[in-house]
């Protein structure tokens, strides 16, 4: 069975923590992924793409101590139809790399997630800016 590539791809320890996880596609390239604190889950830090084969190699360690591997592979589909997305300024000129895609507005007190919220954001290749209206005691 093919696999969505914009469905989520996850590797869970169910009783036990991950030791390590590979995944690589067919090109034999490493797929950088994102592990929890906890070892017990671990997901692909990029978007996987149409009409490939990935490989995945687990390694973990059960609640009983004992080590165990497994390996499995998986294939993405191919769309019969696909839509390519542009951006472009109110004023219709394209935007271009390195360029505001987006710009949200928060209002909150900093949480104790924080630090690992914007982790994440940079392991998917984002750019967080924290940009305040207030005085410096407030950034």
């Amino acid at each position: 069975m093919l696999q969505d590539p914009l469905a989520p791809v996850t590797v869970t320890a169910t009783s036990g923590t991950l030791n390590g996880v590979v995944m690589t596609n067919e090109q034999r390239i490493r797929i950088r992924g994102i592990m929890t604190p906890d070892n017990a889950v671990w997901k692909p830090g990029v978007p996987l793409g149409y009409g490939r084969t990935y490989t995945l190699a687990v390694n973990a360690t059960g609640s009983d101590g004992k080590v165990a591997q497994q390996v499995s592979a998986f294939s993405t589909l191919i769309p019969r139809n696909q839509t390519k997305g542009s951006f472009t300024t109110t004023a219709r000129t394209p935007l271009d790399d390195g360029q505001i895609r987006a710009v949200f507005v928060v209002s909150d007190t900093i949480k104790n997630s924080s630090r690992a919220a914007i982790a994440d954001l940079r392991a998917l290749g984002l750019t967080p800016v924290l940009l305040t209206g207030d005085n410096g005691r407030a950034a």
